[in-house]
């Protein structure tokens, strides 16, 4: 191996490719993003141009190795990690038959209820750790590209998860990850297996799919055209990942009981890790293979957080748009209204809910206005919002996870904000942990590749390396009364609300 070797990791977000480079250390020693938009169709449609992911992890690259392509000829490792539940159907030759169908798209409704009747909850959760099945879950979506699209699906070889798509794309291999495969509703994560009966009877065949890994297999060298475009030495291997997710909280030390995560981005995601999960618990949240073999990994997924205030700056703040750090100006003023925001709050569902129920009908309400309140209030809401959700499902996961915490480490986008922290640390009345490196995903992926290569015994050690606690936010007692109230009235609104919500269907 060379004197001097990086581990190269491509992170495929929702709306974004972040690339970048680690050293044996594990520090980051250079990374680049590259933002691209999905192209929304009718009710709801959300679709990407599959061949275009390469293209945007090009640029990504491209800007991170500008000045510096002696960088790129050290890379030994690529791991990449994508979105889950993002669905493309290839060919034999592995080319993309129509755009890929983006993880939020819950085109598949219907397909989730016919399927639902032979596989209701009690038989799908202590085999998959889906906890229901909903347009959004892979298998449905499978099917719905059977039911609706027949030419597609007479020439599909292949589904592939975003993952897979990035993996064949860099080594010309239908493979895919056991992690990653946890929330597609055709994987056995019991009996580590694909889950057959299910394929079956959404009209599929266990041929469809590819061979699946553990993260941190080597599956060769990278494909010499890849190299080239990517501008790295035709010399790197490419090792399997795992969904982001699952890799953020790794790199936040989520690796043994006990421990919680949350990270805030487009979504807020909470993590727990559990040898033995509560499949029986009625809150039934989604659990995934761990990137630990013989442990799980408890996570519920609320699909709306950072995405709503970005919602609020694209629509309402014109002014705050042309500046600098429009998100930093935002939470400040939100800084200025009192807690519990004078009685406004948010119902922040403006994709439906997830967890701690599946809603697709939910949506986003204002409830509370009146003439003396502003923009302000309305941001002070929307962060306040994304802490109410928090409190709810962090009883939650404790339960199905089996565990008590008495913190939370966060990361992501959201944990740069020490008001965000506070706000959450305040109405949780538990202490928030700030990680000192907080753009997780990345670190993550790069420890699978420096486990796999021998660099670190084990993740534990890699994650003592590399990450540590940077800051603690300790909830303030004199405003423990006021969230206490805020979210009794938070949970009162969306009950009385719930009977009148309509699908988007009936508009």
């Amino acid at each position: 191996m060379m004197m001097e070797a990086y581990i190269m990791t491509i992170d495929v977000g929702t709306t974004s490719v972040k690339t970048a480079v680690f050293d044996k250390e594990l520090h980051c020693v250079a990374s680049a993003s590259e933002d691209y938009a999905l192209d929304a169709g009718r009710n709801g449609f959300l679709e990407f141009e599959a061949e275009k992911y390469l293209e945007v992890i090009r640029r990504a690259a491209g800007r991170m190795f500008q000045g510096k392509e002696k960088l790129g000829e050290k890379i030994c490792a690529i791991v990449p990690t994508t979105q889950g539940e993002t669905l493309i159907p290839v060919d034999k030759n592995g080319k993309a038959l129509r755009k890929a169908i983006v993880w939020m798209d819950g085109r598949a409704q219907e397909q989730a209820k016919e399927l639902g009747k032979e596989f209701p909850p009690e038989r799908l959760y202590p085999l998959t750790g889906v906890s229901k099945l909903a347009g959004t879950v892979p298998i449905c979506k499978a099917m719905w590209i059977c039911q609706n699209e027949p030419e597609v699906f007479a020439d599909t070889e292949k589904f592939l998860l975003l993952e897979d798509w990035v993996l064949f794309m860099l080594t010309g291999k239908f493979v895919t990850n056991k992690v990653l495969l946890s929330s597609s509703g055709y994987y056995d994560i019991i009996n580590d297996r694909y889950y057959e009966e299910i394929i079956l009877a959404a009209g599929l065949r266990r041929s469809h799919f590819p061979e699946a890994y553990e993260p941190g297999t080597c599956l060769g060298k990278i494909l010499p055209e890849a190299a080239k475009k990517l501008g790295i030495s035709g010399e790197a291997e490419i090792f399997t990942g795992a969904m982001d997710q699952p890799l953020a909280a790794l790199a936040a030390g989520n690796c043994r009981e006990g421990v919680i995560t949350e990270t805030t981005g487009t979504c807020m995601v909470i993590g727990a890790s559990s040898k033995k999960p509560d499949f029986g618990n009625p809150y039934q949240m989604i659990i995934y293979r761990h990137i630990l073999p013989g442990m799980y990994f408890v996570m519920p997924d609320c699909m709306t957080a950072g995405m709503v205030l970005k919602w609020f700056l694209q629509e309402f703040e014109e002014e705050l748009r042309k500046g600098e750090s429009p998100y930093d100006r935002m939470t400040k003023r939100a800084e200025k209204i009192p807690p519990g925001a004078d009685g406004l709050i948010l119902l922040p569902y403006f994709t439906g809910i997830q967890t701690p129920e599946i809603n697709p009908d939910a949506c986003g309400v204002f409830f509370g206005l009146d003439l003396s309140m502003g923009r302000d209030h309305m941001i002070r809401a929307i962060i306040e919002s994304v802490g109410y959700m928090l409190k709810e499902n962090l009883k939650a996961v404790q339960q199905v996870a089996r565990c008590q915490a008495s913190r939370v480490r966060a990361m992501g986008g959201g944990a740069k904000s020490d008001v965000w922290l506070q706000i959450k640390s305040d109405i949780c009345q538990i202490e928030m942990d700030r990680m000192a490196y907080t753009e997780c995903t990345s670190l993550g992926a790069a420890m699978v590749g420096a486990v796999a290569m021998g660099w670190f015994p084990g993740y534990e050690a890699a994650v003592e390396k590399s990450n540590c606690v940077g800051r603690v936010f300790t909830p303030r007692r004199e405003n423990r009364d006021v969230y206490e109230k805020r979210f009794k009235k938070f949970l009162e609104i969306y009950g009385a609300l719930k009977p009148v919500f309509y699908s988007k269907s009936e508009v």
